[in-house]
C-alpha cells in the first residue's frame, strides 16, 4: 500500500501524500461528506516517489465526480520543485541513462501538468461530454523551492 495521511482541522482536511488506495481510504474515513473531496483544503507531497504520489492522478481523474469542484476554487497541491539534475553517484558503476534526460527531475507543478497531458483524451472527453472542469481548474501545482 502507498503512503497517505489526512489531517482534519475543523470541517476541512489536508492530505499529506497520495499513495496507492488513498481515494478509497478517504471514502471509508467519512471525511468530505457528501463527496469525499468536498472539504479537501490542500495536498502536501513530501517527495515525488511513486509510493507517495501514485494515486494523485486518481484524485485528478475522479475529483470532478467526487466533490473537488464543490469548493469553487482550485485546491493547492504543494510539493518539491524541480531539482534540476540527478545527484551524482559515488563508488558506483556508470550511471544508467535517465528517464526524460531533458528534464529528469520535474517538480510538483510540472508533474501535474504532465499527468494532465498523459490523460488529455479522458479529461477532454469528460469536459466536452459531461461539462466537467479540467484538472487545471480543480488543482493548482505549487512548487516548494529547493534549498540552495
Amino acid at each position: 500500500m502507498g503512503i497517505a495521511s489526512a489531517v482534519a482541522v475543523g470541517d476541512r482536511y489536508y492530505l499529506v501524500d497520495a499513495g496507492s488506495g488513498v481515494g478509497g481510504r478517504l471514502h471509508d474515513s467519512g471525511l468530505g461528506e457528501p463527496g469525499v473531496l468536498d472539504t479537501l483544503a490542500a495536498v502536501f507531497l513530501t517527495h515525488l516517489h511513486s509510493d507517495h504520489v501514485v494515486d494523485l492522478n486518481n484524485l485528478l481523474s475522479f475529483g470532478a465526480f467526487n466533490g473537488l469542484e464543490s469548493s469553487g476554487r482550485s485546491v493547492p497541491v504543494w510539493g518539491p520543485g524541480n531539482r534540476g539534475s540527478l545527484p551524482p553517484l559515488y563508488g558506483q558503476p556508470p550511471a544508467p541513462e535517465p528517464v526524460a534526460p531533458d528534464n529528469p527531475t520535474p517538480g510538483t507543478r510540472e508533474m501535474l501538468e504532465l499527468m494532465a497531458r498523459t490523460y488529455a483524451t479522458d479529461f477532454n472527453d469528460r469536459a466536452f461530454d459531461n461539462r466537467k472542469p479540467l484538472p487545471s481548474q480543480l488543482v493548482e501545482g505549487r512548487d516548494v523551492p529547493m534549498p540552495q
